[in-house]
C-alpha cells in the first residue's frame, strides 16, 4: 500500500502554489520613488554650475518655430543668472541676486526688480511661497526660471504633480509631469523631463502649454559639469 503512494506521488508530483498576482502599479511606484531619490541625491549635490541650454518653441497651430539660447550661471542658493538670446540675438537677463529678482530686456529697455521678504522660501522650500504667489502668472514665471537654473524642486514634485516613469533605456531616464491642482498657474499642461542615467542630470526638458504652444530644452553641459560626485 505505501509502495502504491509512493508511486503515484513520483507519478503525480504535488502541485506548487500559484505564485502571488505581480502588483504592477507598486513596482512601478516603487521604482519611481528610487528615480527621485537619486534624483534629489544627485541635484542637491552640485552646489555651482554653468550650461548652456537650446530652446525651441512651436506653435501647434500654425507650426511656427522660434528658437533661442540660453547660458545659465548658478551658485545655490541665492544666485541665478539667465542670459537670453533670441535668434536675432537680442539679449534679455533674469537674475536673481540678494534675493531680489531682476528682468531686463535689451529691445524694449525693461528694468524691473521683484525683492523677496526673508521669510520667503525661494527657491529651495516653496511650501513657504505665500499663498498668492504660485496664483500669479508672474510667480509662475519666476519659479520655472529657476527650474531652468536650479532644477526642479525634486523633493516637491509627488505632492505638487502627477508622475510617471514613462520609459528607461541604456542612457537616458524619462518622467511625465501632469498638473494635479487646475488652480495652478503654471505655463505647462504636461512636461518630460529626460534624465542622464548615469549623473541623473537634466538632458531634455519639454513641454506643452495650454495656448497650443510646444517647448524643448536641450541641456548642453561642459564636461567639468558632469562632476564624479553627482553619480548615484
Amino acid at each position: 500500500m505505501i509502495s502504491s503512494f509512493m508511486l503515484m506521488a513520483l507519478m503525480f508530483p504535488i502541485m506548487a502554489a500559484p505564485a502571488a498576482p505581480i502588483d504592477v502599479k507598486a513596482e512601478a511606484d516603487a521604482r519611481l520613488d528610487e528615480v527621485l531619490r537619486k534624483w534629489a541625491k544627485a541635484s542637491d549635490a552640485v552646489h555651482e554650475s554653468h550650461f548652456t541650454i537650446r530652446a525651441s518653441e512651436q506653435d501647434m497651430t500654425t507650426d511656427v518655430v522660434s528658437t533661442s539660447s540660453i547660458e545659465v550661471f548658478v551658485r545655490k542658493p541665492d544666485l541665478m543668472r539667465l542670459d537670453y538670446k533670441d535668434k536675432k540675438g537680442v539679449p534679455s537677463w533674469v537674475i536673481y541676486k540678494d534675493r531680489t529678482f531682476h528682468l531686463l530686456e535689451s529691445a524694449d529697455k525693461i528694468d524691473r526688480s521683484y525683492p523677496l521678504s526673508d521669510g520667503f522660501g525661494f527657491p529651495e522650500h516653496p511650501e513657504r511661497y505665500p499663498d498668492d504667489f504660485l496664483s500669479s502668472i508672474g510667480g509662475g514665471f519666476l519659479e520655472q526660471s529657476s527650474w531652468l537654473a536650479f532644477g526642479l524642486p525634486v523633493h516637491d514634485l509627488k505632492s505638487r504633480f502627477d508622475l510617471r516613469l514613462s520609459k528607461e533605456d541604456d542612457n537616458y531616464l524619462y518622467i511625465e509631469i501632469k498638473l494635479r491642482k487646475k488652480t495652478e498657474r503654471m505655463d505647462f499642461t504636461r512636461m518630460q523631463v529626460v534624465l542622464n542615467r548615469k549623473t541623473y542630470q537634466i538632458r531634455r526638458l519639454w513641454k506643452e502649454s495650454p495656448s497650443s504652444m510646444q517647448t524643448t530644452y536641450d541641456y548642453e553641459r561642459p564636461k567639468e559639469d558632469s562632476v564624479e560626485h553627482a553619480r548615484v
